[in-house]
C-alpha cells in the first residue's frame, strides 16, 4: 500500500499552525494531536533539540494554499486556507468510523479560513480575519458492514450498547479548544468576568450540522438510523449533561432531488446562519515589532527566534498575543465555539457543506476588513464615472466621423448633376 507524501504534508519553522491562527504558542510547542511525526521526532526531544532549537519541526498532513487577490477598488488582499487533519484516528473510510477508545472521531479535520489586508505601506498593522470549522466522522460508536463487494451503498451498524460512550468527552474537548481567551478579550469588565469565569468552557457552543440522509417512507436507509442516533446524542448532552450543542440536519441528497440546487444552499444557509453569529469570527491586526524570519539567514535563525521572541511576549500587552517571530497580534474579537459538518463518509457531502458556509463567512469577513468584494458605492461610482467617459467618447467619436460624413456627402452632391446623376465636371 503507497502513502503519498507529496502535496499532502506541510510544516513551519517559525509559526505554530497546529492550532488556529495566530497561535500565540511557539514553533516548538505544537498541539500534538495534528502532529504526523511526532514518533520520528522522540529521540530528538529526548536530547533537548526541540523548542527554539528544534531541528525537526511540526508535520502537518492537509493542505496550505492562499491567493493573492484584488478587490472591486484595486486594493490587494490574500485568502489562505488551511486544513490539518487529526493523527489519533485515521484509516480508509469504511474503517475510520465513529469514536474510538479514546474519544477521537475518525478522520477529524479541523480547517483555518484566513483573510487580510495588503497594507499601504511596511510598518503599516495588518488587518486580518480567521474562521475555523471542523469535519469529521459521526462522534459516536458505528461501523458498517460492506455489501456486494464494496459496490454500492455500505450497511451501518450501530452499537447497541455504550453507543454513546465518549462522545461527551470529545464535545469538551472541543469546547476546551475554542473557548475565547481571557487575555485577549476586548470586552467590557462585566463579559470579562463571565469569559474568564469557574469552567466558562461549558458554555462554548458547538453546532452539529448533519448532511446525512433522513430516509423515505418507501425506503429504509441505514443511515437514516445513523441520523437518529446522532440526534439523540445531541438531545442528551444538552437536557441531561446541559451543554449547549446544537444539531441540525439537512438531508442534503432529498433536497437536491425535490428543489434544486439553488433552493438547496438557501436553505442550508437559512438553517446555518442563525447559530453563527453566536460564534463569529476572530478578527484583528498584526504588527511588526522586531525582526523575523526574513531578515535572519539559517546560521542566525534559533538565535533570532529567542530574540524576537522575548521582544515580541513583551510588547504583548492585554488584548494581544505574540505570533511567530518577531510579530504581535492585536485582537478586536474572538471566535466562539466551532461548527462541525459532517456526512456518512464526510467526503463529498461535507466538502459542498464545508464550502457553501465558509463562502458566506467569508463575506462577513470581507465586510468587516473593509474589502469590496461587491462593488460598493465608491467603487460602483467610479465605474459609472468611467462608462460616462468612455459613452461620452464614443458619442464624440461618432459625431466626428458623422461630420466627416456629412461633408464627403455635400462636397459630392456639388458635382453630381440631380437630373441626371452625371458629373458635371464631365460636360456631357
Amino acid at each position: 500500500m503507497s502513502f503519498p507524501m507529496d502535496g499532502a504534508h506541510y510544516f513551519c519553522e517559525t509559526l505554530d499552525i497546529t492550532r488556529p491562527f495566530p497561535s500565540q504558542h511557539p514553533a516548538g510547542e505544537p498541539s500534538w494531536p495534528f502532529v504526523w511525526n511526532k514518533a520520528l521526532t522522540l529521540p530528538f526531544r529526548t536530547a533537548g533539540l526541540d523548542g527554539p532549537n528544534t531541528v525537526c519541526p511540526a508535520l502537518l498532513q492537509g493542505m496550505a494554499e492562499s491567493r493573492d487577490l484584488e478587490d472591486f477598488d484595486g486594493r490587494r488582499f490574500s485568502y489562505c486556507l488551511i486544513s490539518r487533519k487529526c493523527r489519533l484516528h485515521v484509516g480508509p473510510r469504511y474503517k475510520a468510523r465513529g469514536l474510538n477508545e479514546n474519544s477521537d472521531p475518525g478522520n477529524e479535520i479541523e480547517c483555518d479560513q484566513v483573510v487580510w489586508k495588503h497594507p499601504d505601506y511596511s510598518e503599516q498593522p495588518i488587518p486580518w480575519s480567521r474562521y475555523t470549522w471542523r469535519r469529521g466522522s459521526v462522534p459516536l460508536w458505528w461501523t458498517v458492514n460492506i455489501r456486494n463487494g464494496g459496490m454500492g451503498e455500505a450497511e451501518i451498524k450501530i452499537r447497541s450498547t455504550n453507543t454513546f460512550r465518549g462522545s461527551r468527552r470529545y464535545v469538551r474537548r472541543l469546547q476546551k479548544r475554542y473557548m475565547p481567551d481571557p487575555h485577549l478579550h476586548q470586552g467590557s469588565a462585566d463579559e470579562l468576568a463571565v469569559v474568564a469565569g469557574t469552567d466558562a468552557s461549558l458554555q462554548v457552543p458547538v453546532v452539529f450540522f448533519s448532511l446525512l440522509r433522513k430516509g423515505t417512507p418507501d425506503r429504509d436507509r441505514s443511515e437514516a438510523k445513523l441520523a437518529e442516533a446522532f440526534d439523540y446524542m445531541a438531545s442528551q448532552l444538552r437536557g441531561m449533561h446541559k451543554l449547549p450543542v446544537s444539531y441540525v440536519a439537512l438531508d442534503w441528497h432529498q433536497m437536491d432531488k425535490e428543489l434544486g440546487s439553488e433552493a438547496l444552499v438557501e436553505g442550508f444557509w437559512a438553517q446555518l446562519s442563525s447559530l453563527l453569529p453566536s460564534q463569529g469570527f476572530a478578527l484583528g491586526t498584526m504588527s511588526k515589532v522586531g525582526p523575523d524570519h526574513t531578515d535572519s539567514d539559517g546560521q542566525e535563525l534559533s538565535s533570532s527566534i529567542s530574540s524576537s521572541g522575548g521582544s515580541a511576549a513583551a510588547a504583548a500587552g492585554r488584548g494581544c498575543s505574540p505570533v511567530g517571530k518577531g510579530w504581535v497580534a492585536r485582537w478586536i474579537k474572538q471566535q466562539r465555539g466551532v461548527t462541525r459538518y459532517n456526512c456518512a463518509d464526510s467526503l463529498d457531502r461535507t466538502n459542498v457543506g464545508s464550502f457553501f458556509g465558509a463562502v458566506q463567512v467569508f463575506i462577513e469577513q470581507c465586510r468587516e476588513l473593509d474589502i469590496a468584494i461587491a462593488a460598493t458605492s465608491s467603487s460602483a461610482a467610479s465605474m459609472a464615472r468611467q462608462a460616462l467617459v468612455r459613452r461620452q467618447a464614443a458619442a464624440a467619436t461618432a459625431a466626428v466621423l458623422a461630420a466627416a460624413g456629412s461633408s464627403s456627402t455635400a462636397a459630392a452632391a456639388a458635382v453630381v448633376n440631380p437630373a441626371t446623376g452625371q458629373d458635371k465636371r464631365s460636360g456631357s
